[in-house]
């Protein structure tokens, strides 16, 4: 019986050379030929250090070294290609595209070196911050919240737009204006927020949603906050909870982005074997096909920070509306008593619940108090959403310097003279609104009601969104 494998042994005394000759290799900068540029080392890979290449000038042909360096800058647009024979054409295949990220010049005393290094789209994605809420209004238009963080369905409530709202060319789900309105957001839904978002529009290929719901189950978030980190290192910590992978491949496309992101899920790639000789050893292609081998044990980064203030605080006296169905209203006065109506839970907000109506929630019937509030005047600017808040102190100290707390007032002839409320009352921290707490109203109060001249207003203060 004979035993046969697939194992080929090539005998060899040396190899040294490359398997793909250099020459086969051109470097464009921004689109032009760069003839004089050497290849020096290219690698492909994922997270952490992703693509890059590293290229090197020694000596420029029929130029001088001073030439070279005014015709490269960082940041321009690096593309390697590969070329190959197609009959009597040849053409190339996109091996890196990239960027220049640093050049670096070397003198000697016979020679000078430029050595460039050039990144994929993983080095334009470090640089950028990821911070805020971008939030889809319902009339479609969006709005930039610098001061919210970017938490993906925080406390895992949901906190996405129920619609989509076309950003950057892109329908894309945003965050709600009003979280009690809002929707799960989906890691798929995740991160096309962060690529439709922080890129421009056309300067990387992306997958679509679709292809994102597959990949990722389309599974919901839950409490994923990226807060401060930037673009790379966010979209890292949502893959991270998925099990995915991504990396940054050329396109060889001739019109579009040159560049393309591509996900993929750990496992699930084709199983190759990696071969690498001891140092020292004769090279055989045969028990070595990979040049570098490399492990390292990186700890927490923590020469990153981002620093953020509290939001703004702005005091203010603020008219209050009714906030109960006018349809409950009556003129039994023990109705509207805890003490003497056992079902007094049914008019419990009669005549006692006055509210600002910040998020719009009593807008419509049964209420109809009119648009919600319009803090715009009161923040100094448009950047903030109907979502509901809660009143707090006032800002105004009194003669000991403790603040005056919550100052209610009432009116018991529409508002032609105020005063100071006298009874008991119950300030709401789901929303901007006050209870009246007293076991009965007082006769004012209640023939004010009654005659439906009755008004209050508060002096408090109010946290805006930046």
């Amino acid at each position: 019986m004979v035993f046969m494998t697939n194992r080929v042994d090539f005998y060899q005394s040396e190899k040294s050379q490359l398997s793909i000759s250099t020459s086969q290799v051109l470097v464009f900068i921004d689109g032009s030929l760069c003839d004089w540029l050497e290849v020096k080392e290219i690698v492909r890979g994922g997270w952490p250090e992703f693509g890059w290449a590293r290229l090197a000038v020694t000596e420029p042909k029929n130029r001088d070294f001073e030439a070279a360096m005014r015709d490269i800058d960082t940041g321009q647009f690096v593309h390697i290609k590969r070329l190959y024979n197609e009959g009597k054409t040849v053409k190339g295949i996109a091996v890196l595209a990239g960027r220049v990220e640093s050049i670096e010049r070397k003198s000697a005393a016979d020679k000078q070196t430029i050595e460039i290094i050039a990144r994929d789209f993983s080095s334009w994605m470090e640089k950028i911050t990821v911070y805020g809420q971008w939030v889809g209004r319902e009339d479609g238009t969006a709005l930039f919240l610098g001061g919210a963080s970017t938490t993906f369905n925080e406390d895992a409530l949901p906190n996405g737009a129920a619609e989509l709202t076309m950003h950057n060319g892109r329908a894309v789900r945003l965050f709600a204006e009003e979280a009690s309105k809002g929707k799960h957001f989906s890691y798929a839904d995740a991160l096309d927020y962060l690529l439709a978002v922080y890129l421009p529009a056309g300067i990387l290929a992306v997958p679509g949603i679709e292809r994102l719901k597959a990949l990722t189950d389309n599974q919901k978030v839950y409490d994923l906050d990226v807060t401060g980190l930037n673009l790379l290192q966010a979209i890292r910590r949502c893959c991270e909870r998925m099990g995915l992978e991504f990396k940054f491949i050329s396109r060889p496309s001739e019109t579009g982005p040159q560049e393309a992101i591509v996900f993929y899920r750990r496992g699930q790639g084709r199983c190759v074997e990696l071969n690498m000789q001891r140092s020292g050893e004769i090279v055989s292609i045969s028990k070595t096909n990979i040049s570098e081998f490399r492990s390292e044990r990186a700890g927490i980064v923590t020469h990153r920070y981002m620093g953020q203030g509290d939001f703004k605080r702005f005091e203010a006296t603020f008219e209050l509306r009714k906030g109960w169905d006018e349809s409950l209203e009556s003129y039994d006065y023990d109705t509207f008593s805890p003490s003497s109506n056992p079902e007094f839970y049914k008019v419990k907000d009669v005549y006692r619940k006055w509210v600002l109506n910040e998020a719009g929630d009593y807008s419509g019937q049964p209420f109809n108090c009119g648009p919600a509030f319009d803090f715009s005047r009161i923040f100094e600017s448009s950047n903030f959403v109907h979502r509901r808040r809660r009143l707090w102190p006032a800002l105004t100290r009194d003669v000991q310097g403790k603040s005056i707390g919550y100052f209610l007032e009432v009116s018991y002839d529409d508002g032609e003279h105020w005063w100071q409320y006298p009874g008991s009352f119950e300030n709401r921290l789901d929303e901007c609104a006050v209870w009246l707490a007293s076991d009965r109203l007082d006769a004012h109060t209640w023939i004010a009601a009654l005659k439906k001249v009755l008004r209050f207003r508060i002096t408090a203060s109010v946290f805006s969104d930046e």
